[in-house]
């Protein structure tokens, strides 16, 4: 069980981490399933519909319009990590191996097919901007001799990001 985050706690929340490369890894494998579940990346129908149901019992549960569900508490999270975590050559490691970062790159793609693929998700990219805000937080975390990299003119404007 992750330990909570809140304002009080932000540092010690940081430190807990910073500690143990071993929950460094867990973290990032528990944001890389809750971003997986929650935007169905890799389900089949009949488990997206699993999904929707769950959602709606926890709506239901909370009587309220957004409740806080574990992927954006998985987003709170990732802001919340200090530069001494995600500076390191370990943390790129475990974003990477984690499939962190695949996760986010499929849902940062610039087309709109994952957006409009169920109303709860298209509702959670205006609340959200799961689009600017991962993409955003991958920036942060990618060194940026990534970004510095020069392009063959054979690949146009196709371009894969990956974090070394």
């Amino acid at each position: 069980m992750l330990p909570k985050l809140s304002a009080d706690s932000h540092l010690a929340w940081n430190m807990h981490y910073q500690e143990s490369t071993e929950r460094q890894l867990l973290l990032c494998q528990e944001w890389t399933h809750d971003l997986r579940q929650f935007f169905g990346i890799g389900t089949t129908a009949n488990e997206v519909s699993s999904i929707i149901r769950l959602l709606m019992v926890r709506l239901i549960e909370f009587q309220s319009n957004i409740p806080l569900l574990a992927v954006v508490e998985a987003l709170q999270q990732m802001r919340a990590t200090d530069q001494s975590i995600w500076g390191t050559e370990y943390w790129r490691e475990c974003v990477k191996s984690s499939g962190l970062a695949d996760a986010i790159a499929y849902i940062c793609q610039p087309d709109t097919k994952l957006e409009r693929s169920q109303p709860y998700i298209s509702q959670s990219f205006r609340y959200h901007a799961w689009r600017e805000s991962l993409g955003e937080i991958l920036e942060r975390w990618t060194p940026s001799v990534a970004f510095n990299l020069e392009i063959p003119e054979e690949v146009g404007y196709v371009c894969h990001v990956a974090v070394t």
